[in-house]
């Protein structure tokens, strides 16, 4: 499961002192260097290959798809890992994907891992929809976030394909402010949406998690009249998948969170950016 790494500095009373011991016989010309640190404050946090493999767990990859192939019971999107050799998934595996092809059927939607070692390189694609997790068959070309949970990949965004030169972005709104108080989802962001007969835009709305989760969710202006627009930020917690549900839509030009249903504390969310893109 991903984790949050809170590496420490070490702290010692003196840092750069080094003992140096002589050779205990005269024709011996080999010294010994120990470091003298005395007093240690905090031991800090040990670099070795444990650390490094969880700093690549906790790694976003940047993966692309440009082949669609369908069988009797599924559709598989070919994924290639450029430069890696050895792969597999691991649980709270986080990656972006590039569609460079259109991927449209009534078959149940599998990622299919070209690279990967393992005989079984392949799984399903899932969505959250009104709380429930439901197989995907259609991806059109665009960018994808998924986040790997008990064996399965879970959409957490989509967007455009379009080029990012033919996109013009505006941040609306940028600090850290809980999504809920208490129990209850509510938030307001006041004065922050263009007037509401603006062209069509997308908001990219960032959550931060306390355990370390940083997701963006993509909202359209359409979404947000009217009865507002639902989203689902997903989470992992003790192994276990972890939501919360919530209603984003817009009062005048404030931009309002609402909503009851979570399996996770939801004051434990932040919203740290809201970024339109038109």
């Amino acid at each position: 499961m991903n984790r949050l790494i809170l590496a420490k500095n070490r702290k010692v009373e003196f840092p750069k002192r080094i003992k140096l011991t002589e050779p205990d016989t005269l024709n011996n010309y080999t010294y010994d260097l120990e470091f003298d640190p005395g007093l240690i404050t905090e031991p800090g946090t040990n670099i070795d290959a444990n650390l490094i493999n969880l700093l690549q767990k906790n790694t976003i990859f940047d993966l692309k798809c440009e082949k669609a192939e369908t069988t009797e019971i599924n559709s598989n999107l070919e994924i290639e890992l450029e430069g890696i050799n050895e792969f597999s998934v691991f649980q709270g595996m986080k990656i972006i994907l590039l569609m460079k092809t259109d991927a449209t059927f009534e078959k149940p939607l599998q990622l299919k891992f070209t690279d990967n070692g393992m005989e079984n390189g392949v799984y399903p694609v899932k969505v959250y929809n009104n709380g429930m997790l439901e197989t995907l068959n259609n991806m059109p070309k665009g960018i994808y976030q998924f986040i790997f949970i008990d064996y399965s990949f879970i959409l957490i965004s989509s967007g455009s394909a379009q080029q990012e030169e033919e996109n013009t972005r505006e941040i609306l709104w940028q600090g850290k402010q809980a999504i809920a108080n208490g129990d209850f989802i509510s938030c307001t962001l006041e004065n922050i949406l263009p007037s509401e007969n603006s062209k069509n835009y997308t908001l990219i709305i960032n959550f931060t998690h306390t355990n370390g989760l940083n997701v963006d969710i993509l909202v359209p202006s359409a979404g947000l009249l009217f009865t507002g627009f639902n989203i689902a930020i997903p989470n992992i917690l003790q192994g276990q998948i972890a939501f919360i549900l919530a209603v984003v839509k817009r009062n005048n030009n404030d931009l309002v969170f609402s909503g009851t249903r979570y399996t996770a504390l939801p004051a434990s969310y932040h919203i740290n950016q809201v970024t339109l893109i038109k």
